[in-house]
């Protein structure tokens, strides 16, 4: 279920494989929901760590290689999404 008005794509719930909480949306601060695909990446809201949908879109936590591969400026884009989820959520890193 895609809710466009406010970012948000549902789909089936599952567990963060870092901290076991339940994940159950994928969302957008900016711009329309869009549904994840296998290869794209997220944010648990609750441990504030990268994961990545898989096959069927099972989540697996990021590699350190799959982070060292980003260029400097896609990793401080991604610590600025995580920093504005972590202030949303209001989580401590």
């Amino acid at each position: 279920m895609t809710d466009h008005a406010n970012g948000v794509t549902r789909h089936a719930p599952q567990t963060c494989p870092i901290c076991t909480a339940t994940i159950d949306a994928a969302g957008t601060f900016d711009g329309d929901a869009v549904a994840p695909a296998p290869g794209d990446w997220t944010l648990c809201a609750y441990c504030l760590r990268w994961l990545v949908y898989g096959d069927e879109l099972a989540l697996r936590a990021v590699t350190d290689g799959e982070w060292d591969a980003l260029t400097p400026n896609e990793q401080l884009v991604l610590r600025g999404q995580r920093e504005r989820v972590r202030r949303a959520w209001g989580r401590k890193l």
